[in-house]
Parts: C-alpha cells; sequence; structure tokens
C-alpha cells in the first residue's frame, strides 16, 4: 500500500510530467489529504492550480471552483482540457441562458465546475450543486474576499452561506497575497476557526524594484516611452484610466510596438483575444487597468509598468507578480510625479456611497440596482443591516483604505531600501541590499547590469522617437 506522499508524486508524474513541487504545493496538498481546511498564500507563478487538480483527483472528490474573472474561468477549463481533463465546465454571466441550462441538467457528470460568486447567489444553481454532492471547495484569489467583497463584490460577502448549503465540504483558499487583515477577513468570512494558513515570502529576488520620481506628466511620459524602447518584451504597463491605457495602446503601436489595451469597457470576447494573443506571443505589450493579470500564467513578462501608483501594497504585490515567473531577472518600475498621488484618492472617494445616497437608495431598495454600489447597498439592506449600520462600515472602510493608500505613498516616497520596506510591511525578515535589489528615488537604474536592455542602441533610438512624438505628447497632455 502507497503513502500518501507517494500517491502525491505518483500522480504528479503521470498527470503533469514533473518530477518535484514547487515550494508550497506539496504542503498544502498534504493538509487537505488530512481534512484540513486551508489558506495557501503562495508566491506568483507557484502554480496554486495544480494543488486543487492534485487534491480532488487523490481525495476522489468534486470541486468546485469559485473564481473572480471569466476570463479566468475559461483559461482554467482550457488547462485542464489539455491535460485531458474532460469533465471542467464553467458557470458565469457569459455562458447563454440555454447553455447554463444544459451545464445545470448534466452538473453531476463533471469533476471540476468554475463558478462566479454572482452565479452561486442564483437558487436554482445552488439547488444542483446541492444534488450533485459538492465535497471540496475552492476559492481562487482569495484576497478578493477581503478587498472586493466590501466595495463592489457583494457575492463575495456570501461565501459563508454558499459553503454551509453545500454542507461545509473541505475548503481550499488560494492567494499570492495576504496580510495579516486580509487573512484575518478571510478567515472571518468563511466561518473557518480552524483554517490552517501556509504561508511563504512574497519576495521575488529576480524581481528589481524601481521608483522614478518625474518632474510632471510630461516628463512621465516621455520616460515611459524611454523604457518601452530600452527594455526586453514582454511587458505589461498598468494605469487607473481606461482612457489612458487606450491612448498609450495605439500610440505604442503607431511607435512600431506590438501593444493592445485591456480593460473593463472591452466587450469580453476581444478580451479573450487580447490575453490569448499576449499569451501567445504576438502581442509584447499590454496597456491595462487592474482588470488584467490575474491568474496570467505568462512565465516571461520581463517588466511591469505603473503608469499610475496602485492603491496599496496588496495589489502592487499582485501586479508586480506577473514579471518574471521563469525566474530570470525582470523589472517593476513606479513612475512618479508628486501630483500622482491624487489619482487613486480620487478613485476611492468615488467608491463610497454618501450617507445622503445610503439614506435615499434604503427607501427605493426594491428597484434594480442600476451600479455596483447600488447593488453593493441592497445585500446590506437585504442582510437586515439598520442605515446607520451601512454607514459606519463605509466610513471603517474609507479609513482602512485611504490608510493603506497612505502607508503605500510614503513606501513609495522613501529613500530606503524598496525590498526591506516590502518585507516589513508583510511582516518578514529583512536582507541585505545588493546592485539586483531595486533603485528608489534617489538611485539610477542598469538594464544593461540587470541583462534587460533591448539593444545597445536602445537609448539612443528611443531618444529619436520621442523626438518625434513631441507634439503628439503636447497634444495628448494640453502642453502648451
Amino acid at each position: 500500500m502507497k503513502t500518501k506522499r507517494e500517491l502525491r508524486y505518483q500522480l504528479l508524474k503521470k498527470i503533469y510530467g514533473y518530477s518535484d513541487f514547487r515550494p508550497g504545493q506539496e504542503e498544502t496538498i498534504a493538509q487537505l489529504q488530512n481534512g484540513q481546511n486551508t489558506l495557501a498564500i503562495l508566491p506568483t507563478g507557484t502554480g496554486k492550480t495544480l494543488i486543487y487538480v492534485l487534491t480532488a483527483y487523490l481525495l476522489k472528490r468534486r470541486c468546485l471552483i469559485i473564481s473572480p474573472l471569466l476570463s479566468l474561468m475559461q483559461d482554467q477549463v482550457s488547462r485542464l482540457n489539455q491535460l485531458g481533463e474532460t469533465k471542467a465546465v464553467a458557470l458565469n454571466s457569459s455562458v447563454k441562458f440555454s447553455d447554463r441550462q444544459q451545464i445545470l441538467k448534466y452538473l453531476s457528470k463533471y469533476r471540476f465546475i468554475f463558478a462566479s460568486p454572482e452565479i452561486l447567489m442564483n437558487g436554482d444553481v445552488i439547488k444542483k450543486l446541492q444534488q450533485c454532492c459538492i465535497n471540496f471547495l475552492v476559492i481562487d484569489e482569495a484576497h478578493c474576499i477581503s478587498t472586493w467583497g466590501p466595495d463592489f463584490r457583494p457575492a463575495y460577502l456570501n461565501l459563508n452561506k454558499v459553503r454551509k448549503k453545500l454542507h461545509n465540504p473541505l475548503t481550499l483558499a488560494l492567494t499570492a497575497t495576504a496580510n495579516e487583515q486580509v487573512i484575518h477577513d478571510i478567515q472571518k468570512q468563511l466561518l473557518l476557526d480552524d483554517l490552517q494558513v501556509i504561508k511563504y515570502s512574497i519576495n521575488r529576488p529576480n524581481i528589481f524594484l524601481n521608483v522614478e520620481k518625474l518632474n510632471n506628466q510630461a516628463d512621465k511620459a516621455k520616460r515611459l516611452e524611454q523604457l518601452v524602447c530600452q527594455i526586453i518584451k514582454p511587458g505589461i504597463i498598468y494605469f487607473s484610466s481606461k482612457k489612458q491605457a487606450d491612448e498609450w495602446a495605439f500610440r505604442l503601436t503607431e511607435l512600431g510596438f506590438s501593444a493592445a489595451s485591456y480593460h473593463g469597457d472591452i466587450d469580453f470576447n476581444n478580451r479573450q483575444i487580447i490575453q490569448q494573443s499576449f499569451m501567445q506571443g504576438k502581442i509584447d505589450i499590454i496597456c491595462a487597468t487592474s482588470a488584467f493579470g490575474m491568474g496570467i500564467d505568462k512565465n516571461d513578462v520581463r517588466f511591469v509598468i505603473h503608469y499610475h501608483m496602485p492603491n496599496n501594497f496588496i495589489d502592487y504585490i499582485q501586479e508586480i507578480g506577473r514579471a518574471g515567473r521563469d525566474g530570470k531577472q525582470a523589472i517593476a518600475t513606479v513612475l512618479l510625479t508628486d501630483d500622482d498621488y491624487k489619482v487613486p484618492l480620487n478613485l476611492l472617494k468615488k467608491q463610497f456611497p454618501s450617507d445622503g445616497f445610503i439614506e435615499r437608495l434604503s427607501k427605493e431598495h426594491s428597484l434594480k440596482p442600476q451600479s455596483d454600489l447600488e447593488e453593493l447597498l441592497q445585500y446590506y439592506f437585504a442582510e437586515n443591516y439598520s442605515v446607520d449600520e451601512i454607514k459606519n462600515i463605509f466610513k471603517q472602510r474609507w479609513q482602512s483604505q485611504k490608510h493603506a493608500l497612505d502607508d503605500f505613498n510614503n513606501f513609495l516616497f522613501s529613500k530606503n531600501c524598496l525590498r526591506n520596506g516590502l518585507l516589513t510591511e508583510f511582516h518578514e525578515q529583512t536582507i541585505k541590499h545588493n546592485d539586483y535589489c531595486c533603485a528608489n528615488l534617489t538611485e539610477s537604474i542598469n538594464l544593461k547590469k540587470l541583462g534587460l536592455i533591448n539593444s545597445e542602441d536602445s537609448e539612443n533610438n528611443c531618444k529619436v522617437v520621442v523626438n518625434s512624438w513631441k507634439s503628439q505628447l503636447d497634444k495628448l497632455f494640453n502642453i502648451n
């Protein structure tokens, strides 16, 4: 009789062709084999999908995977199909009603069922899931419970009820990033007092961290063009503005780069095409909002540039973690001006309803919600929260997120080692600074030394390109 460990390695070789597990994979599977509800916080690129796939096979259990993004679900189904698993299906709003009815009719024939949190609020879907016996529940990108649920995805706040309706199956929560607050929120929302936490370091030594201070938006635009010219591809550039993501994708394409934009206003089919084209190397640069990247397992991303600063450490770690998954040198750069703090601050303010808005909607909450915010408020009304309780919830969320933004802003403007700043934030042991670690506001980067320069002449070529586009820059940023 084979031991549990021998069975793990045998199945690893059979399904994936690997001889060894990556850090955290085997430890997490072992906990699940022992019947332990587990939160695994593992570095990006660890291969978290492998964990629940092998566990489902080892325990011979039907697996429901709750996933945040439609494109991510389809990608995961496709990967299972490539492994030879035909009993995988996705349930979400992109599935036509007739197809959904057909899937629900034969739901018990599937081994892996991917679902959005929102679809699980449908009584017919839950009823079918109950009938086909879900005995292994996976919550992918589990940090969304903390970072999305209380702000614009109320279905995430309903997961404890979903789990209870499914008779509390063995549960695995997966994420690449979670501080103590996020861990607490996951535990609280899922009502899992016995949750075993497996946590590996957020540190990715092969990603060079860089923050560059520019005088104004025009200088920032020029610097972005220089970096795109100089750094080897592929790469991702993050914007908080959909409009600027579109404009920069167009602009970089006109400059001769293979670029595309990606955000929530692009229809689902086109987002799928863009994502697959990037994965296949047909597109070198993605100009994206934070909607892009979750679950994207592209190993050779050489750079991540933040044109607009992220809101907090969690988002930053998630987004820069899409670089260098092959273990080779990569770089993460934030381009910064003194005014940049205002952009995420203003976006943050728009997420929260005024007291007057809450009071008005409390009298109209039987109407169909017209926005994510109205839908979130209707969730609280349906859960019998009073108007004053809801006001207090949003007041606390505002204070918490404003504090997180301020902390991250201070980190960006710090003159200390960036990597150690991150490690300290996540209560990890600091390291000795070296030339391949980081460059903050007081230092400059040496792309050649990092092995990331596109060519010896790229810097000179870039100067020609920038000058030729000066009129376009002036027009775009209304510079006189």
